[in-house]
C-alpha cells in the first residue's frame, strides 16, 4: 500500500475508534475486509462470538477506504442493536466458494507473479496439493497437514511457510514456530582443480584430503579441462 493509502487507512480506523464502532479496517493483499467481534456463522461449530472479518469486494483505494469506513459505522450500529445477522453479508453461493480451493486461487492471483515457476511449483502448490480442496479452510486443517510432514525436514520447512501465507491472506494466524523445526540445507565445499594435477597427484593422498575437508558437507568438484 502507498503511504498515502496507508495514511488514509490509519486516519478511518481512527475515527471508528473514536466513535467507538467496534469495527475496524483491515487490508489483505490489496483488498479490504470489516473486522469484528461477530456472532459466530451457523455451520461454524463455534457457540459464542469472536474476531471475524467479512469481506468487502473492495481495493484498497481511496474510494474504497471511504466505502469501507461508512460499512464499519453501519456494522457497528448493527451489532450495538443486536440485529446483526449473516444473511446480510455472505450469500450462500458465497459461503460455498470459501473452499481452501478457493483461497488456494487467490493467493495464486497475488502470488504468482512474484515467483518463478520452479518456486511456485515446489514451494507452493506441491504443499497445496495434500489439502482438501472441497472442505472450508481452518487452522486445524493446516496445522494437521503440517503434523503429517517429517519433523525437522525440508518438506516440513516448505509446508509451515506455505501455509502461514495461505492462512494470512484468508484471514488465520497460523502459528508455526514450534513446528518449523530446525532443517537446515546441506554445507556445499565446492573444489577446482586443474585436470594436471589430478593425474599427477598420488590418488590415494588426494581421496584422503577430501574427506577430511568434506566431512559432514557435500562436496562438488570442478575440472578445469
Amino acid at each position: 500500500m502507498e503511504n498515502l493509502e496507508r495514511g488514509r487507512l490509519n486516519q478511518a480506523n481512527g475515527r471508528l475508534r473514536a466513535a467507538k464502532a467496534g469495527v475496524a479496517i483491515v487490508q489483505r493483499c490489496d483488498r479490504l475486509y470489516l473486522q469484528a467481534t461477530l456472532p459466530p456463522k451457523t455451520d461454524s461449530g463455534k457457540v459464542v462470538s469472536h474476531q471475524q472479518q467479512i469481506a468487502l469486494g473492495i481495493y484498497a483505494s481511496p474510494a474504497g477506504i471511504s466505502f469501507a469506513e461508512k460499512e464499519s459505522r453501519k456494522l457497528g450500529v448493527l451489532l450495538a442493536s443486536k440485529e446483526f445477522l449473516w444473511s446480510l453479508y455472505v450469500s450462500k453461493k458465497e459461503c460455498e466458494l470459501e473452499t481452501i480451493a478457493n483461497w488456494i486461487q487467490k493467493f495464486e492471483e497475488s502470488k504468482r507473479q512474484t515467483v518463478s515457476v520452479t518456486t511456485w511449483k515446489t514451494d507452493y502448490a506441491r504443499p497445496f496439493g495434500l489439502l482438501p480442496a472441497d472442505q472450508p479452510i481452518t487452522t486445524e486443517t493446516l496445522l494437521s497437514a503440517i503434523s503429517r510432514t517429517k519433523p525437522n525436514s525440508r518438506q516440513r520447512r516448505r509446508f509451515c511457510f506455505a501455509f502461514r501465507q495461505l492462512g494470512q491472506i484468508s484471514g488465520l494466524e497460523i502459528d508455526v514456530k514450534d513446528l518449523v523445526g530446525n532443517y537446515s540445507p546441506p554445507t556445499y565445499l565446492r573444489f577446482q582443480f586443474p585436470l594436471w594435477f589430478l593425474k599427477a597427484s598420488n590418488t590415494k593422498a588426494f581421496s584422503s584430503t577430501l574427506k577430511a575437508f568434506g566431512s559432514g558437507s557435500l562436496c562438488q568438484l570442478y575440472f578445469i579441462w
